[in-house]
């Protein structure tokens, strides 16, 4: 047993954005952090975004990982990073008039899930007796692993269907295979196919309005930071 004391690590608070649920969240330690540091040294994509979920599997209670979505995920990490490291973070951006590189100081605690969508609007109606409900793509959603990118997009769309209705019948996403899913999206018209994509690129996002003034010819900026990655790069 270590005679060292354990030091004590403060708890809050915050509402899920698109479940309204409050979940409990406390600063990722060193020992997390390393998980993340070791993501970010291998330039992964696949692992940085696992070890961002490993943070919050770990830091959070009451949160539920399998239904967890992409942007809910990007704003609990934003949260988190704010209590562990600091809400203030140095970015640079470059001028689109002069090419002049500017510092820009932000803080985290601006951050905000934008887009936010009504569960009714994730109901389509493809027509010919075929109704769908739809979710945005969640982090347990897995893509195969080389493939082309149409057939991405298709996985994507299979992914994030919930509930087939058609006519009479209903058949929900846990009863159906991946490989029946994706063979029942590769049928649809293309029409349709547009329907859910077009729905599925409207999805809610984290987001902040920013604005800079350069430093070498005065040109204002008015631009908007879009995704975790544009938080920290």
């Amino acid at each position: 047993m270590s005679i060292l004391p354990k030091i004590e690590v403060p708890s809050y608070k915050l509402t899920v954005p698109s479940t309204k649920k409050q979940v409990t969240y406390r600063p990722y330690l060193v020992k997390e952090e390393k998980i993340l540091l070791v993501a970010l040294e291998s330039s992964d994509a696949a692992q940085i975004r696992q070890g961002m979920l490993d943070i919050i599997k770990t830091c959070t209670t009451n949160l539920d990982m399998e239904t967890l979505n992409g942007s809910d995920a990007e704003y609990i990490f934003i949260k988190l990073r704010a209590v562990s490291v600091g809400a203030i973070v140095n970015l640079t951006r470059k001028c689109d008039e002069c090419d002049a590189i500017n510092d820009i100081t932000i803080d985290l605690e601006n951050a905000e899930i934008k887009n936010v969508k009504d569960t009714k609007e994730l109901r389509i109606d493809l027509g010919d007796k075929l109704i769908i409900d739809i979710n945005f793509p969640n982090t347990n959603d897995n893509i195969t692993e080389g493939i082309s990118q149409t057939d991405v997009i298709i996985e994507a769309v299979a992914n994030s269907i919930d509930t087939i209705y058609y006519g009479e019948e209903t058949y929900t996403s846990k009863d159906v295979s991946k490989a029946d899913m994706i063979d029942f999206v590769e049928n649809l018209n293309t029409a349709q196919f547009t329907q859910i994509t077009t729905v599925l690129l409207d999805a809610p996002y984290l987001g902040m309005d920013i604005s800079y003034t350069c430093k070498e010819c005065g040109h204002k900026h008015d631009m908007e930071l879009r995704g975790l990655i544009d938080f920290f790069m």
